[in-house]
C-alpha cells in the first residue's frame, strides 16, 4: 500500500534538541550560580531528567507532573533553595528558545509538502514544544501538530497516534508511515499504531531493542527515495 500520511517526530528527528538542551542547561547553570563545571552541572541534571523521561514514557508519570517534579528533584540533588516553579520556569523559556533545525530537514519538508499529508506526534511539554513549532513556521507544514502534554498520553502509547488520525480523518494503517529516532517512543509507538515505522539512526547505532522498524534511515534525504519504492 502506498504511503499517503506521515507522523514526524520533532527532538532529535526534526530539530536539533541536544543543541537547545546544551544552552538551556548552561543558562540554568548560570541562573542557579552552580559553581560546579558546566559538565558536571549537566551531568547532574541528565541523571535526573533522563529518568523521569522514561518513567513518563511508562505511563508512570503525566507531563504536567513531570514540568515541577523534575525540578523539584533536581534542586533536592543540588540543595538547592529555589523553588521548582521558578526553576521550571526559567528553563522552559529557555529551551522554547532553541529552534534549530537538523541538517536536511526543511529541505525535505519542503518536498515532501503537499505531496504527503503531514503531521507531528511529540512527547513534550506545551510551552517548549509551541514555541518552537512556531519558530519554524511548521504550522504551514503539518495538517497537525499533537503535543503529549496537552493530550494526556505519550507515545509509546497508540491512543496518541489514534487521536492524531481521528482529526485527520484517516485511519491508522499501511498508507501512514511513523518517522522518528527512538526505537520506543516514536518506533514502539508506530508498531502499537499499527503503521508502518522508518527508525531514523543517524549514529549508525545497533538496535538492541525489542522494536523492529520496517524501514531505517541514516540521512533524512534518503527518506524521499525510501518512501517511492512502497
Amino acid at each position: 500500500m502506498k504511503i499517503k500520511t506521515i507522523f514526524f517526530d520533532v527532538d532529535g528527528t526534526l530539530l536539533d534538541f541536544k543543541k537547545a538542551e546544551d544552552m538551556a542547561v548552561e543558562k540554568l547553570r548560570v541562573y542557579m550560580e552552580d559553581t560546579s563545571t558546566p559538565e558536571e552541572f549537566s551531568n547532574a541534571y541528565h541523571e535526573v531528567n533522563d529518568r523521569i523521561w522514561i518513567e513518563l514514557e511508562q505511563g508512570l508519570i503525566t507531563g504536567e507532573e513531570l514540568k515541577l517534579e523534575r525540578f523539584r528533584r533536581f534542586a533536592a540533588a543540588k540543595n538547592h533553595p529555589a523553588s521548582p516553579e521558578d526553576l521550571a520556569e526559567y528553563y522552559m523559556t529557555a529551551l522554547g528558545e532553541g529552534a534549530y533545525p537538523l541538517e536536511g530537514s526543511q529541505e525535505l519538508l519542503e518536498g515532501l509538502r503537499g505531496e504527503y499529508r503531514l503531521a507531528i506526534i511529540t512527547n513534550g511539554l506545551v510551552k517548549v514544544q509551541e514555541a518552537r513549532l512556531e519558530a519554524m513556521k511548521y504550522g504551514e507544514i503539518f495538517e497537525e501538530m499533537v503535543i503529549s502534554e496537552k493530550e494526556g498520553v505519550s507515545k509509546p502509547r497508540k491512543e496518541i497516534f489514534e487521536r492524531c488520525a481521528e482529526r485527520m480523518g484517516i485511519s491508522l494503517d499501511n498508507s501512514v508511515l511513523m518517522v522518528g529516532d527512538s526505537l520506543s517512543s516514536d518506533i514502539g509507538g508506530g508498531i502499537n499504531a499499527g503503521i508502518r515505522t522508518c527508525w531514523y539512526n543517524p549514529g549508525g547505532w545497533k538496535n538492541e531493542s525489542p522494536h523492529r522498524p520496517d524501514y531505517e534511515i541514516r540521512h533524512l534525504e534518503e527518506l524521499p527515495d525510501l518512501i517511492q519504492t512502497f
